[in-house]
């Protein structure tokens, strides 16, 4: 902010550094107690209870709480932006609560050796050659899969996930999806020391957030490098994206940043669905004999919603009395 970095942190589990946050020009002190008012008003019930609330977008309710522009615009917007992919804060307050409330109650972690590691762990416990990757469905009558090369598959289910089932099904509803840019570089020192997310608290330029990864595990780099994790909102950008984001990286940390190596970008179309309505409860996993649905779409957008759908759509195959006895 203002071409300086400035230090948030949180008061209940690092109380010197929050309360050296106190002063910072990112938000005034009222707004820092705001905070606490708000921590203090999730925490409350069940988790359950988050999503009974009266709904309106979580820019609303940051209004409605009182914080002033500069604390939404300075922090909210790109913390809460990064998390939704959704900087405009439409995203419905009853995410914005639960999310608040995980952030308040835990930790927020990776893996050490790479996210691959959560659907590796899930495979470790499956028959070996029970899963084929690449393979294009392009139809489903009743439970029969044709895939692209011609061959039939006759389950007795089918667990779609995601925006399959809207291609395989069409009568099932998707949301619109939220995208997302990713950028590596490989740098030599890290930047910071400390496993802290870096936000753009000026509203210019393409970079939203970034974060070391390294300096969290040091499994995410080779020795003597550092991992550079740079995210920009959107996929709608254009070959200038790399040479836009090193000139925003070099206002921030010098002629430095001209030397990093660029390793790959990622471009996600469909990294969340947009959830700017969510029901209280998840909706039924299954659509039709046999055949089922799952994603973090029907419950929240997250890691956490897509393997709690997942076990849900198959816990409903197991209540229709299909699979193992």
């Amino acid at each position: 902010l203002g071409g300086k970095f400035h230090a948030l942190s949180d008061p209940w589990r690092r109380p010197i550094a929050g309360l050296l946050s106190a002063f910072s020009p990112v938000g005034s002190l009222w707004d820092k107690l705001k905070i606490a008012k708000l921590r203090s008003d999730v925490l409350r019930g069940s988790v359950e209870d988050k999503f009974t609330q009266p709904e309106t977008t979580t820019l609303a309710a940051l209004q409605a709480r009182g914080f002033s522009p500069n604390i939404i615009d300075r922090f909210f917007r790109p913390f809460l932006g990064g998390i939704f992919l959704d900087p405009s804060l439409n995203t419905s307050s009853r995410m914005f609560e639960f999310v608040f409330r995980m952030f308040s109650t835990g930790l927020a972690s990776l893996p050490a050796l790479g996210m691959e590691e959560i659907p590796k762990q899930l495979v470790r416990g499956l028959p070996a050659d029970s899963i084929r990757l690449n393979t294009t469905v392009t139809d489903l009558t009743g439970t029969t899969l044709t895939l692209a090369s011609g061959e039939t598959l006759s389950p007795k289910a089918v667990i779609l996930a995601g925006p399959h089932s809207k291609r395989l099904l069409g009568e099932v509803a998707l949301p619109q999806p939220c995208g997302v840019t990713c950028l590596y570089f490989r740098i030599a020192t890290p930047l910071h020391t400390k496993p802290i997310l870096v936000l753009n608290g000026e509203g210019a330029g393409p970079i939203n957030n970034l974060g070391l990864p390294s300096v969290v595990s040091p499994n995410y780099a080779p020795a003597g490098s550092h991992l550079l994790s740079v995210t920009v909102l959107g996929t709608n950008h254009g070959p200038e994206l790399e040479s836009e984001v090193r000139t925003q990286l070099k206002s921030w940390y010098g002629e430095v940043a001209s030397t990093w190596t660029h390793l790959r970008t990622y471009s996600i179309p469909f990294a969340l669905p947009t959830q700017h309505h969510i029901e209280p409860a998840e909706a039924p996993a299954k659509v039709r004999p046999g055949v089922f649905v799952c994603g973090d779409h029907r419950h929240t957008a997250s890691i956490n919603g897509a393997m709690a759908s997942g076990r849900r759509a198959a816990e409903a195959v197991l209540a229709d009395g299909i699979g193992p006895r």
